[in-house]
């Protein structure tokens, strides 16, 4: 069973991955299923290029909390601060990406 995020400070890489394998496969069907110049696969497309682009950023925001901080108290505050929101940011937009699909039986409540 997937964990439960409580806070954005949880997420994790695996979090990142879940999202991208559940709307990947969607994507591709629909890009697959309708021609290049109909609305659906322009739709589709359009979430896809925003998957590829969000999903690597908001890896390596996760990764970034894991690095020793650097500068003075106050920049170490400020810093992580902006990490903090970026993460939450990002998480946010990968989140509205699925929502459409979250009915389906296999869309993580929980994540």
């Amino acid at each position: 069973m997937a964990r439960l995020l409580r806070w954005s400070d949880d997420l994790c890489d695996s979090d990142v991955a879940a999202i991208e394998r559940f709307l990947g496969p969607r994507l591709r069907y629909l890009q697959d299923a309708y021609a290049p110049e109909t609305e659906e696969h322009r739709a589709a497309t359009s979430l896809a290029n925003l998957l590829s682009e969000i999903a690597p950023m908001l890896r390596s925001y996760v990764a970034a909390r894991s690095l020793p901080p650097f500068g003075t108290p106050a920049e170490q505050t400020a810093n992580a601060e902006r990490l903090s929101s970026a993460v939450l940011l990002h998480w946010n937009w990968l989140v509205c990406v699925a929502e459409p699909w979250r009915s389906e039986p296999d869309f993580d409540q929980e994540r």
